[in-house]
């Protein structure tokens, strides 16, 4: 699951003097934070399976106990810094001047209620869980050089816009925005397919019949 935010920081620097002048394609900052999984203890297996299919694309008739459910949340937060001039004939240039990209992750893994955190049972759900969450960890580090290469390519696009209006100029900040947001979607889609796949490699009929078989005297339920 990708949600974004986005954010835009727009100083204004007003002179008098030129048309729209050629400027360098703004300076590029991309940062990753890796934030330590939460974990949560407040549903059954019953509620975790009705959860489910709203986070995975795992078949469930492969796996009659949900045991456990984590959820891979991925952040991105963009934030454009644009210079606006004035002109001595009237309107407004402007050359975006920086482009911020963070992406975050955290896991959100919960354990059914049932399995209590000393129990053999609780042991293996978290320990299939931290599968999911290194599986998705490791899909972001591959994806890292794309992702930056996007942000690179989309600010690389960016040029001095203008004269506008002051009307015009806001319009134009969440025009150019948007494109770099466009960009940066692109490239999560293609992640979020790579996490998937990897995902799927770890839910396996196999794995299911290993876990069932792992704590004998507690039954899976």
């Amino acid at each position: 699951m990708i949600s974004h935010a986005l954010h835009i920081a727009a100083p204004l620097v007003l002179a008098a003097f030129g048309a729209c002048a050629p400027g360098p394609p703004p300076a590029v900052h991309f940062a990753y934070r890796d934030k330590p999984p939460v974990f949560y203890s407040g549903h059954t297996t019953a509620e975790l399976r009705r959860i489910a299919p709203t986070l995975t694309t795992v078949n469930l008739r492969d796996f009659p106990v949900t045991s456990g459910v984590t959820e891979g949340k991925i952040g991105l937060e963009t934030s454009l810094l644009f210079k606006s001039q004035e002109q001595l004939e009237g309107g407004y240039c402007l050359w975006p001047e920086s482009l911020d990209v963070t992406l975050t992750y955290q896991a959100q893994v919960s354990i059914a209620k049932e399995y209590k955190p000393a129990s053999c049972r609780y042991a293996e759900t978290k320990a299939h869980e931290l599968r999911h969450v290194a599986a998705d960890e490791d899909a972001i580090h591959a994806f890292l050089p794309g992702l930056e290469g996007a942000a690179a390519e989309a600010a690389a696009r960016l040029g001095p816009e203008g004269p506008f209006s002051l009307q015009q100029r806001e319009a134009a900040k969440d025009r150019l925005l948007e494109s770099v947001k466009t960009s940066l979607a692109q490239a999560l889609e293609k992640l979020d397919s790579a996490r998937n796949l990897r995902q799927r490699a770890i839910d396996t009929p196999a794995e299911y019949m290993r876990l069932s078989r792992a704590c004998p005297g507690e039954r899976l339920r």
